[in-house]
């Protein structure tokens, strides 16, 4: 149940150059739309069907004065696996404003996430989210519905030397309770030979968050750079009805980014690594105790994203991908372990001088252990266009 929403340390990650007197945050001051659609399959060895996913992400950016941005995403999806294993709606919707300040090297975040996902889930429904959710498969739509959600986030970004910026940040993210399932269980009366069913859609409230980052971004030449992004998260404990039934082991993340410029082309690689100690979970005997479990059942993730712009043509580009990701098992059960090789080539296309055209294509395969070792198989597509206002 933990959000995926985090403060994105821009100023390292997305600025193609380092300046020395302000003006290093993005500051974007044109209206925009865009729109796209997505599709995803994953074929998963010992299953007749693949899972697969249409999403349609929406995008709207206002520039409200000088300063301030206000942007509305919402992304609903298609998502199906067997007759009666599928989710279908839309996903929750969220308002974000950003005000930029000290010459654009520092901004505040406010955001507010409408509960418009799909929640109330079925068995069904909510066995197909759990594969949804692995990170190995990175579904664009992984979660549906959380329910109403407020973050504030600060980012601040200095130049230290000409050719040095560093950045600090944090985000305090506060989430409502909401009706995550409607989970259906039958069972026998032996004296009187009939079944009796039983439902549960109780009230569920995940653990606030709060999230630090510091980063570097360092220029070692005019077409090279380098950068690292280091994040800490916090997990407050989840609520089942009042009653605290799981904390989520507190995560490190680390990003080292690599940059080298070649006229209008570039390379561009970013390596992740991600570690979440142990969770707490309630007792057997009762939800009134939670204790730290006694192995970790979180796995360490690695993965290494790399994308090479090879043409050019008068704002136009054509890319090549790649893609590693490895998730070590468990040490719990000793399942979780993913091994994944992919690629594949993408173009932006300039339409005119507001309209951009982007389209990616991405194959992979490799390995999941499940409750045993299955072989995985991928495709991905994307095509999206921003209009300019």
């Amino acid at each position: 149940m933990k959000s995926k929403f985090g403060i994105i340390f821009v100023v390292l990650f997305m600025t193609g150059r380092i300046l020395a007197q302000g003006g290093i945050l993005p500051n974007i001051r044109q209206t925009y739309i865009s729109t796209s659609f997505g599709f995803q399959m994953w074929r998963i060895g010992g299953y007749v069907n693949p899972i697969t996913q249409a999403s349609f992400p929406v995008s709207i950016m206002f520039p409200m004065g000088r300063r301030f941005n206000l942007t509305i995403t919402h992304t609903p999806a298609m998502s199906h696996w067997y007759e009666e294993t599928k989710i279908n709606g839309f996903s929750d919707t969220w308002f974000q404003g950003t005000y930029v300040f000290w010459d654009e090297k520092a901004m505040i975040n406010l955001g507010l996430g409408a509960p418009t996902g799909k929640t109330r889930l079925t068995n069904n429904e909510f066995l197909l989210s759990n594969w949804l959710g692995l990170n190995i498969f990175h579904f664009r739509v992984p979660v549906y519905g959380q329910g109403l959600c407020g973050k504030v986030g600060f980012a601040m970004a200095y130049p230290i030397l000409e050719n040095l910026v560093i950045g600090v940040g944090g985000q305090y993210l506060h989430k409502r309770p909401f009706h995550p399932i409607s989970y259906r269980t039958s069972y026998y009366l032996n004296s009187l030979d009939s079944t009796v069913v039983s439902t549960w859609e109780g009230e569920y409230k995940p653990g606030d968050e709060v999230t630090a980052n510091i980063g570097l971004d360092f220029g070692i030449n005019e077409n090279m750079k380098i950068m690292f992004d280091g994040i800490y998260t916090y997990y407050w404990r989840d609520l089942r009805s009042g009653q605290e039934v799981y904390g989520s082991g507190q995560k490190i993340s680390m990003n080292w980014g690599f940059l080298y410029r070649l006229g209008k082309n570039y390379l561009w690689s970013r390596f992740t690594y991600r570690h979440k100690g142990k969770n707490e979970l309630a007792t057997y005997y009762g939800i009134s105790s939670i204790e730290k479990e006694a192995q970790n059942s979180n796995g360490s993730q690695m993965e290494l994203d790399i994308i090479l712009k090879v043409m050019d043509i008068e704002g136009s580009g054509i890319f090549i991908y790649g893609d590693t990701r490895f998730h070590d098992r468990n040490e719990v059960d000793e399942t979780g372990k993913a091994l994944l090789f992919g690629g594949g080539f993408g173009a932006n296309v300039k339409i005119t001088s507001g309209t951009m055209l982007d389209f990616r294509f991405k194959y992979h395969v490799g390995s999941l252990t499940t409750t045993e070792d299955r072989n995985i198989e991928g495709v991905s597509t994307f095509i999206g266009i921003r209009f300019e206002i």
